[in-house]
């Protein structure tokens, strides 16, 4: 439902769905922690607020949309089979973003488990900027598909844009790192600090691969995203085995790392050969930030 109103430019129907229903999960959560609720309580209110989710786009969604949310049978078929290697590739990259952590607790126990997801909470922060911008260039990547000029342009500057803000970011977070962890989760939890650090390190390479992985996708190459993604994981999972009974969370955050930099090499190999050469990012410069920015929004809103 969140995919047709976004077809259909109903952006904002869209978005208060999505608020409403993240903000009445936030509600019950805080009520759930005043009354000191079981575990089970939160994963029924995750549940709820799913189901509320889905409610309200059917509320919000008008006739027009609806009327075409039921294509022929051989046209649903073939939509499946076309991006079958895509969802596949989602579902590896979901699997990567969370084998780490039933890594850390089968391997190092529940203790440290504790630590990393500490460290890790900080890391989907991280990528909250990336994420959207990503999402945000999707559509203008697909439509320079086929310059290679263009899109060669195009992920210079985005690539750009990113790490004039992942850098910083990062060099603020490695440094204030124990201060952060601390605040966040209390002194029991100060050797998430270690991990914290090469977490805050690889979300600027994770930065770059996720704009790179989106051209993959926009040019259509959906099983070779889907192998980049797997390759990512094997190394992720290969290291973590080898390197948490030696060093714990901050092994498996050390592998995060390493795996980000050889999906980010793979990355650069693969979309070379689509777009030609990709000149190298200059130095951070907030006037290329206004530039890719306005070019993702003259491209979303065309």
């Amino acid at each position: 439902w969140v995919a047709l109103l976004q077809a259909n430019l109903l952006l904002v129907r869209a978005a208060a769905a999505e608020a409403a229903s993240r903000l009445c999960l936030l509600g019950a959560q805080g009520l759930l922690v005043a009354l000191r609720a079981p575990l089970g309580d939160y994963a029924l209110a995750a549940v709820g607020a799913v189901l509320l989710h889905s409610a309200l786009l059917l509320i919000v969604a008008p006739g027009r949309v609806l009327g075409r949310a039921h294509p022929s049978p051989r046209r649903s078929w073939a939509l499946l089979r076309s991006g079958l290697p895509l969802a596949m590739a989602g579902a590896v990259s979901t699997l990567y973003a969370r084998v780490d952590l039933l890594l850390v607790a089968w391997l190092g126990g529940v203790a440290a488990a504790g630590v990393y997801a500490v460290a890790y909470r900080f890391l989907d922060i991280l990528l909250v900027v990336p994420g959207l911008v990503g999402a945000a260039a999707l559509p203008v990547l697909v439509a320079r598909a086929g310059d290679r000029a263009g899109l060669a342009s195009l992920l210079r500057a985005l690539v750009q844009s990113l790490l004039t803000i992942m850098i910083p970011a990062a060099v603020v977070v490695t440094l204030l790192a124990p201060w952060l962890v601390r605040w966040a989760a209390g002194p029991t939890f100060l050797a998430a600090a270690t991990s914290l650090r090469w977490l805050a390190v690889s979300s600027v390479v994770s930065s770059a691969t996720i704009v790179l992985g989106l051209t993959l996708i926009a040019v259509g190459r959906y099983s070779v995203f889907l192998g980049v993604s797997v390759v990512g994981l094997a190394v992720n999972v290969g290291g973590n085995l080898v390197a948490i009974p030696r060093w714990g969370p901050a092994g498996a955050a050390g592998m995060t790392m390493l795996g980000e930099t050889v999906a980010l090499v793979v990355l650069l190999v693969l979309v070379r050969g689509l777009s030609g050469r990709i000149p190298w990012p200059q130095l951070p410069r907030p006037r290329v930030v206004r530039e890719a920015f306005a070019t993702i929004d003259l491209g979303t809103r065309t």
